[in-house]
């Protein structure tokens, strides 16, 4: 399965790439170059880090920037081909440090200056997961960052959000 997994998106299997794929599939948050490093002793960094641009370029993965100053790595959903409305959003727990692709819920429709094309965007919830909350209810969300760009502009939009029983208001 996952030799055929690399060979429907045209990448050649090798033992390290089924290495790196199998890690990412068995883990259920997205995983850094680092994370890979510490799980992969077979390997070294650059090689890795190869491995993940392929599979980037190949549209198997996609990256995630959650401001944690790692960049993380997800699985693409069967068919993804990494357009705007295929993207969805991404939660950082600010206690665990995990990221998680949130693959439900898609990326809502911005409406940005006239001129602006967006090539890109990435939409990253902060708060604290279920894992690491001690109560099963919504976390307060607190941060909100959107991406936007394309090769002249970017665009960065912050939210800061507070309240506790949010999700009671749903």
């Amino acid at each position: 399965m996952l030799e055929q997994t690399l060979k429907n998106n045209n990448i050649k299997p090798t033992t390290i790439r089924l290495l790196v794929l199998r890690k990412l599939i068995e883990s259920e948050t997205a995983l850094s170059l680092s994370d890979l490093v510490e799980n992969i002793e077979q390997a070294d960094r650059a090689t890795l880090y190869r491995t993940l641009k392929t599979f980037e370029n190949k549209n198997l993965i996609h990256s995630i920037d959650d401001g944690s100053g790692s960049v993380k790595y997800g699985l693409c959903a069967v068919g993804c081909g990494y357009k705007l409305q295929d993207q969805h959003i991404h939660f950082h727990c600010m206690k665990c440090e995990e990221t998680y692709c949130l693959t439900q819920t898609k990326i809502p429709r911005i409406q940005i200056p006239i001129g602006f094309e967006t090539a890109n965007a990435n939409m990253v919830l902060k708060g604290t997961c279920a894992n690491c909350s001690s109560t099963l209810q919504y976390s307060c969300i607190t941060f909100i960052r959107i991406f936007a760009f394309n090769e002249n502009h970017v665009l960065h939009i912050e939210f800061l959000l507070y309240g506790a029983g949010w999700a009671s208001m749903c």
